[in-house]
């Protein structure tokens, strides 16, 4: 492997030539803070492409780990943790390959279950250093040699187009690059208060019947996509919802754009760590009031008891793959505010056992618990029931794995699936015993509302 210092670039300045260039992906940390927001990183040109749909003969997650046995790299301690591997999607969808459950029409989200791209060169930045490296792994040459070459000459390509292209300073903020004409802005849902309503009753009785003990039920936004440009919106992410999940990506069938604050799975030298959030508030204006908000969601009996069971759900994934008694809560119910809500978030730690790898950790846990519920096979029928819409990429995992087995990925929530005819973004929110269906509707408008702004200011440019 080799690598490259350059001068700093912020991450959003770097991609933006490249935005529109197919399999184009950005992690981008755009709310720093010292727990989440370190590190960032572009992937362009991948040599290997795996798209999965429920067509594929060959499961995603037994693709990936036989494609990732042939790439191995030790890790280069003085760079970010990602220097080479698999980057992209894993879509909501992809239970059906752990789980026996029945399928939705694919129309009712045209997307991949997956969309996954091996990268052999990456741009990585140090957000917290204002360091950016250049790095190139050689792959897929496996003769240590041909590999260097490779390596050095691809290494030589991306220079060239960081020096072309990266040095012209785009906006930080759109200008004018959204709609083209004049769309109806009409935004439909699959849910109104009166059926959300309907939606968390069922919830309950099924509750009240002993079938599981609390589920995420969202709906599911959608409007007409008459020329949108995806990294424009993008942008106006960045200013009403940064968030330290951040994600740009152009796949096949359309764009990602994530702004999730929301970590599922960080793999680091064995180390396993996962971040579920549960509980919800909206953020005031007012500072007194924004502060009462705060206290009030700390001090929700209903709020941490949501966060809690979850916690005992990734607290049992976690250990099909973690040594015994490593698996460990080590933060509970900790309020982290971002832009437009406060969260309660847990961590819950382990340590791999060496005869798992990456891919194994991230199927046993798939899909997270904080958006499907507990216990998870039986919510997950029952959210398919009530939903009756494919998720999509909503509610998967996008990130890294890389080939030194670091991971690191995120869940898709405050999520934007952009195919040529439509966009959809999705919110929801986890029914419980005493949840009040009002209130439970209320809260999946409070998650829209920074997703719904940033539309709102694409489509007035």
């Amino acid at each position: 492997m080799l690598y490259k210092e350059i001068p700093w670039l912020a991450p959003e300045h770097c991609f933006a030539p490249f935005s529109h260039m197919p399999w184009a992906i950005l992690l981008h940390s755009a709310r720093l803070d010292d727990s989440f927001g370190r590190y960032s990183y572009i992937g362009i040109d991948p040599f290997s492409t795996v798209v999965y749909n429920e067509n594929c003969s060959e499961f995603v997650f037994d693709q990936l780990k036989n494609q990732l046995a042939l790439y191995s790299l030790p890790t280069e301690t003085q760079l970010p943790p990602f220097q080479g591997g698999v980057l992209g999607l894993f879509g909501y969808e992809l239970l059906h390959e752990i789980e026996s459950l029945p399928k939705l029409p694919h129309e009712s989200l045209p997307f991949p279950d997956a969309a996954l791209g091996f990268y052999d060169t990456v741009i990585a930045f140090d957000n917290h250093l204002k360091k950016v490296w250049l790095i190139s792994t050689g792959f897929p040459e496996t003769d240590f040699t041909k590999r260097t070459l490779k390596a050095q000459e691809r290494l030589e390509w991306l220079e060239t187009q960081i020096e072309v292209t990266c040095f012209w300073m785009p906006p930080l903020h759109p200008v004018g690059l959204g709609w083209h004409g004049n769309p109806d802005f009409n935004i439909q849902s699959n849910f109104n208060l009166e059926t959300y309503t309907e939606a968390v009753q069922k919830t309950i009785g099924a509750i009240l019947e002993g079938d599981f003990f609390e589920a995420n039920i969202s709906q599911q936004f959608r409007l007409s996509n008459q020329g949108i440009d995806s990294w424009t919106l993008y942008l106006a992410t960045l200013k009403y919802t940064p968030a330290p999940f951040s994600v740009f990506f152009n796949t096949p069938s359309g764009t990602i754009v994530s702004a999730s604050p929301e970590r599922f799975l960080l793999c680091e030298n064995n180390k396993v760590t996962t971040c579920p959030i549960k509980g919800t508030r909206p953020r005031h204006s007012d500072s007194d009031k924004d502060q009462a908000l705060a206290t009030e969601l700390l001090n929700s009996d209903k709020d941490r008891a949501e966060n809690i069971m979850i916690v005992d759900l990734m607290r049992n994934d976690l250990s099909k793959v973690c040594q015994p008694h490593t698996v460990q809560v080590t933060k509970l119910c900790a309020l982290e505010s971002f832009s437009t809500v406060h969260h309660l978030v847990s961590t819950v730690e382990g340590v791999l056992k060496e005869c798992f790898g990456p891919i194994d950790l991230l199927k046993a846990c798939f899909p997270g618990g904080s958006i499907t519920g507990a216990p998870k096979i039986e919510v997950m029928r029952h959210i398919q029931q009530i939903e009756q819409v494919r998720r999509g990429p909503y509610c998967g995992s996008l990130g890294y794995i890389g080939f030194n087995r670091n991971l690191d990925t995120s869940i898709v929530i405050r999520t934007y699936t952009i195919t040529p005819e439509t966009i959809y973004f999705q919110t929801g929110g986890a029914v419980t015993l005493d949840s009040i269906p009002a209130e439970e509707y209320q809260e999946t408008l409070d998650k829209a509302y920074g997703l719904v702004k940033a539309l709102k200011e694409v489509y007035s440019l």
